[in-house]
């Protein structure tokens, strides 16, 4: 039995538009809402330098790290009450709002993108005979893609694929691995409550549950790993 692990590299070999530019230019067409307010949400707070007027891959790269590079501190002092040393409870910034929206409702928006591959763009496309020779009948595969490139193209049975991070119809996992870590001194400025409270949930909600994800997967990766 031969054991290959699937990375998007796999996909871009077979030139499917799976680039988190090409997720990019979806949320344009299909979320303009979502898609502009994502583009001066990323030019004020991100620690990722950001220009709308110069799309190019890198700045996109790394999709699920700019859920978790958000300049917490910068988005959490910038809504602080510096005229008084009391923490209150205040109504929620609305770009803190627009943030924790994003983080937690980007399966709403990558769900129907996969799809969209899944049933529009992977069938345009055929095997490779090389690749095709590498597989056994009994070949199992740890996938760390969304699309069913495997199971399209390929014709792998699906009991034969792992979608560590899951594939349409069910829910996908996206997320980063930072925490919520936001230092100043609390006891000098007035805190709003409220806007802690949702950066807190924002880090919670988009942080990648790694260690759950083994445990529910464990025995199909001990069974190859």
């Amino acid at each position: 039995m031969r054991f290959f692990i699937v990375g998007n590299g796999f996909d871009l070999y077979h030139r499917l538009p799976t680039k988190y530019i090409d997720f990019i230019h979806f949320l344009e067409k299909d979320f303009p809402d979502v898609y502009v307010g994502l583009c001066n949400l990323m030019m004020k707070y991100s620690l990722t330098h950001f220009d709308r007027n110069i799309v190019e891959d890198n700045y996109w790269s790394e999709f699920e790290e700019m859920l978790g590079s958000i300049e917490v501190l910068e988005l959490a002092e910038e809504h602080r009450d510096w005229s008084t040393t009391r923490d209150y409870s205040g109504k929620p910034n609305s770009e803190i709002l627009k943030m924790l929206e994003f983080g937690v409702k980007s399966n709403l928006y990558i769900l129907p993108w996969m799809k969209n591959i899944n049933k529009k763009e992977i069938p345009k496309h055929e095997k490779n005979k090389k690749i095709e020779a590498l597989i056994q009948k009994d070949s199992e595969f740890l996938n760390f893609n969304y699309s069913q490139t495997l199971e399209i193209i390929y014709n792998i049975d699906v009991t034969k694929v792992l979608h560590i991070h899951g594939t349409p119809p069910r829910k996908l996992i996206i997320g980063h691995s930072e925490g919520y870590n936001v230092q100043g001194d609390s006891e000098e400025i007035g805190i709003n409550l409220m806007n802690e409270e949702y950066i807190k949930k924002y880090f919670t909600r988009t942080r990648k549950k790694t260690r759950s994800i083994i445990q529910k997967n464990n025995i199909f990766l001990a069974k190859n790993i």
